[in-house]
């Protein structure tokens, strides 16, 4: 907003019209002085106030933040909410309503008490704790009780604690003297005889004797939650282990264990090749997705077929007869064909019957020897072999024999 005052003189044959003053004007805003002018100042003067925004003073469209604590003369006049209070709505105002409504849903109790709109509350009274009570250890009531009470109790339960009186190189190292109850001792040294105990043992003087307590447990050789560790040995295990889970598909690595995902989608994604290398009986089980591989099919190069000639190499033992095409003819001369028992059996069938019979053999009447027709030792039979030679025509010949063996000379 700007504000302008000109004042003019006003001359008529040299002399003032009127008499002009030179009284100060002050301008201000809140009560505070903007600026100031004489009413017979010679220059304009122009002052500007600046009308206020509402970045300055509460406006009533938008949010905005006050600052500074105000103080109201009257209460102010917020939005009517007769719902129950949020605990979670912590810069809100409540209305009378809302807390008339909480102070409704007060319940009284022992200690308070509701009436009408005043609520009131009463000290408790607790009862000691007794040792009994401590000792018994299974009452809920509510007690008091001292510091003192409790210092003394718990002395009383841990007079008979054990007690850590350091560490000794071997159990000959153990005090003998100065010994009290319950004093405990690291052993670093293992004890092969009596009390035997590995090393790291703690040991407890009972007040007679020492007492092997514990020792230093060594876990490096167990299996831990949190560190990579070769596991030894052969480990059987009752109940599948659990992996981290895996659905991905399976990489060539060969320490790695797969999951059953893992493998039903390997299995899932199996083809047999179009032309493979070697033909193989496989069974499909679409249900679980599982091959059977029975083996390669085998060829006529490897086994015995049933439609061609083949040479069978090595030696076959069979455990039943084999059977052949039938056979009953007589068997020919071929080495390389097998025989059926009909055939063995018709050539047995053709074997003469051999007898025993005796050949005796004479010369001229004479008996010269004799052998059996199936004997089984050679025999000699000796003829006369004396010559007697006569030359003679052919009517000169005896009519009968003179003497054996006589050869006679036919002359002409």
């Amino acid at each position: 907003m700007a504000w302008t005052k000109t004042i003019n003189k006003l001359m008529l044959n040299g002399e003032a019209y009127n008499t002009a003053y030179n009284s100060t004007v002050t301008i201000q805003k809140n009560w505070t002085t903007v600026d100031s002018f004489t009413l017979n100042q010679s220059a304009d003067k122009t002052v500007n106030i600046a009308v206020p925004t509402n970045s300055d003073y509460v406006d009533l469209n938008t949010n905005q933040t006050v600052a500074w604590t105000k103080t109201f003369s009257t209460s102010p006049v917020v939005p009517a909410k007769s719902s129950a209070a949020s605990a979670a709505n912590t810069t809100a105002i409540a209305t009378e309503a809302q807390v008339a409504l909480k102070q409704n849903t007060l319940t009284a109790g022992t200690n308070i008490q509701i009436n009408g709109d005043t609520i009131s509350a009463t000290d408790t009274t607790y009862s000691e704790v007794t040792k009994s009570d401590l000792d018994t250890g299974t009452s809920t009531t509510a007690w008091v009780i001292d510091a003192k009470s409790i210092a003394d109790y718990v002395k009383g339960k841990v007079s008979n604690a054990y007690i850590y009186r350091g560490s000794v190189a071997t159990y000959a190292d153990l005090p003998s003297t100065w010994l009290t109850a319950w004093d405990v001792y690291n052993v670093e040294a293992a004890h092969t005889s009596a009390p035997k105990f590995p090393a790291g043992s703690n040991l407890a003087w009972d007040g007679t004797a020492w007492d092997v307590l514990g020792w230093i447990f060594d876990v490096s050789n167990f299996v831990d939650l949190t560190s990579n560790q070769t596991i030894g040995w052969t480990k059987t295990f009752s109940t599948s282990p659990v992996v981290p889970a895996k659905t991905t598909a399976a990489t060539n690595t060969g320490t790695a264990i797969a999951t059953e995902a893992q493998v039903y989608k390997k299995q899932d994604s199996l083809t047999l090749p179009s032309t493979p290398t070697a033909w193989h009986i496989v069974t499909w089980w679409a249900n679980n997705k599982t091959f059977a591989d029975w083996g390669a099919i085998p060829t006529s190069s490897d086994y015995v077929d049933l439609t061609s000639n083949q040479s069978v190499g090595g030696v076959k033992t069979f455990t039943s007869e084999p059977v052949l095409p039938s056979k009953t003819t007589a068997a020919t001369n071929t080495g390389t064909k097998p025989a059926t028992e009909a055939q063995v059996y018709a050539v047995a069938q053709a074997i003469p019957t051999v007898w025993n019979a005796t050949l005796t053999l004479t010369q001229w009447g004479t008996s010269k020897g004799t052998f059996t027709a199936n004997s089984t030792t050679a025999t000699t039979v000796d003829f006369n072999t004396s010559f007697v030679k006569t030359q003679t025509e052919y009517d000169n010949l005896p009519s009968s024999k003179t003497t054996d063996w006589n050869f006679y000379f036919i002359y002409s």
